[in-house]
């Protein structure tokens, strides 16, 4: 698995990890951290800001779906919902933008690139 991915999927662990301290997770995390020691032996170099920065922009993406749940309850209104959808997607090009900085840096993976999606940059109808 590329860097970026076990990056950004440790990020996840990690915020998993702080809210529920599974011991499940905590193996997969481990795993994760020995695949990027492999990396680091084979004479890549991972900026640890890289990670710092996903859990960043990957706490901010939990926190707006976590109020998003309420708006199913009716809690919240309907343009806020919207707001709250616009703000998700703008923190997850900033994640795919990050991902890509690391895929660049380090030669492993390929970039990512959003198509007919809504967080993608020109979006056109098929």
């Amino acid at each position: 698995m590329p860097i970026s991915e076990l990056l950004d999927r440790l990020s996840i662990l990690n915020l998993k990890i702080e809210k529920s301290g599974s011991k499940r997770l905590s193996q997969e995390r481990d795993a994760i951290l020995q695949a990027l020691q492999e990396y680091t032996a084979e004479g890549h170099v991972i900026d640890p800001s890289w990670l710092a920065g996903l859990e960043d922009i990957n706490r901010r993406i939990w926190t707006l779906e976590a109020s998003l749940s309420h708006g199913k309850d009716g809690k919240i209104p309907l343009d806020k919902i919207g707001e709250i959808s616009l703000q998700i997607r703008e923190y997850n090009r900033e994640r795919i933008a990050l991902k890509n900085r690391i895929v660049a840096s380090t030669k492993t993976g390929f970039l990512e690139e959003k198509t007919y999606h809504a967080s993608a940059e020109n979006r056109t109808p098929p």
